[in-house]
């Protein structure tokens, strides 16, 4: 594969550092230029210059935010994000815009405790600790959207690749790290990702995030006049940070997590050490697909517990949410997010009360607690 360097992207949402953000399009690509992977684009965008030009006009931030802290008790991380109208992102950008605590009826009263509206605080509190176990790894983040956890881990100091083909996303990813002093050692990838390197166009999709169904990317697509390579994570390891041999992998790419991990998973010699493996799995599990509400299924709901668990488990992965649970639990219960811990990892102080009391199965019934807000 002829590898090209990636497109950096930003967006300027505040006039009051305009001109110093402009200022610094041209400095970060020349000093990541031998660092980066690029994206194939049109001929309307020979280079990344061209696209970060058409973010800039095209995407504005709804607000930036600093977030109250993650992880208040050990760490006391925040970070400014800037995000999209919670209008349009109710998914994600309402919980920065409330961006505080609230009970949630029923629940809080039955387990004598509140549960956060921050955006996922349960998670990127455990990711935290994570983060401390190996605080010289690469952070992974496959689906990184507007970037909450590349912002946590940047905070933490680790290196961080964000892989996004949005470039909406990475606009505001981008004005995000430099607001939050954070932009160092941070690479951002437009690519989709996917088992394979394939072109991208508005007739080609190969069972990413670009599906053939996906009407909001056919529409991305059509806009920016973008046509994608996608990336394999092997690519990922042979190009990027190749002096480090610890990578944490964070996915969040709508049931597709499978392509990504499988040739990894496959292979007897790993390039890489992964101690943690933090993966969405609701659209791989639920059998009546009903979560898949983007127009596409999930390619690995078939072969989840056939072939994808076992796979993990010869691997030496064990599932936590955050405690320890076995291959045949999950196999009945399907939580929203599962932390796979390699056997020869560091631990992690699971049983810690300000990392056990709210569990990933919190966020897996998310969709019933808002009812009762």
């Amino acid at each position: 594969m002829n590898l090209k360097r990636k497109m950096t992207i930003t967006g300027i949402y505040n006039l009051c550092i305009a001109v110093f953000l402009l200022l610094m399009i041209n400095t970060f690509l020349l000093v990541r230029k031998e660092n980066i992977l690029q994206s194939h684009t049109s001929k309307q965008h020979k280079n990344g210059k061209d696209l970060l030009l058409e973010a800039l006009d095209n995407y504005k931030a709804y607000a930036c935010k600093e977030t109250l802290p993650y992880s208040r008790h050990q760490f006391n991380v925040s970070f400014i994000i800037c995000f999209k109208d919670p209008a349009v992102d109710p998914m994600l950008s309402t919980y920065f815009l409330a961006n505080g605590y609230m009970a949630m009826k029923g629940f809080a009263e039955s387990n004598n405790t509140g549960t956060s509206l921050r955006f996922e605080e349960h998670l990127i509190n455990v990711w935290l600790t994570l983060l401390h176990n190996y605080p010289k790894a690469v952070v992974l983040d496959i689906g990184s959207n507007i970037g909450a956890y590349t912002l946590a881990s940047r905070a933490m100091d680790n290196p961080v690749i964000s892989v996004d083909m949005d470039p909406h996303n990475q606009a505001l990813l981008f004005n995000s790290l430099v607001l939050s002093e954070l932009s160092d050692d941070n690479i951002q990838l437009l690519n989709p990702i996917s088992d394979g390197n394939y072109e991208y166009s508005k007739t080609n999709r190969h069972g990413t995030l670009m599906d053939p169904s996906d009407k909001s990317n056919e529409e991305l697509s059509e806009s920016l006049n973008l046509d994608l390579t996608s990336i394999t994570i092997l690519d990922i390891f042979d190009n990027l940070y190749t002096d480090r041999d610890t990578f944490l992998i964070k996915l969040d790419i709508q049931g597709f997590e499978c392509k990504v991990l499988r040739q990894f998973l496959e292979m007897e010699a790993k390039p890489k050490f992964v101690p943690y493996i933090q993966m969405e799995m609701i659209m791989h599990c639920e059998k009546d697909n009903k979560y898949s509400n983007f127009g596409y299924a999930s390619p690995c709901v078939k072969t989840f517990h056939t072939e994808f668990l076992p796979l993990l488990e010869r691997n030496g992965y064990i599932p936590h949410v955050p405690w320890p649970i076995s291959f045949q639990e999950m196999s009945k219960v399907c939580y929203y997010d599962v932390l796979f811990v390699h056997k020869d990892a560091k631990p992690f102080p699971y049983w810690d009360e300000n990392l056990s009391k709210n569990s990933f199965l919190v966020n897996f019934q998310r969709d019933t607690l808002e009812e009762n807000i």
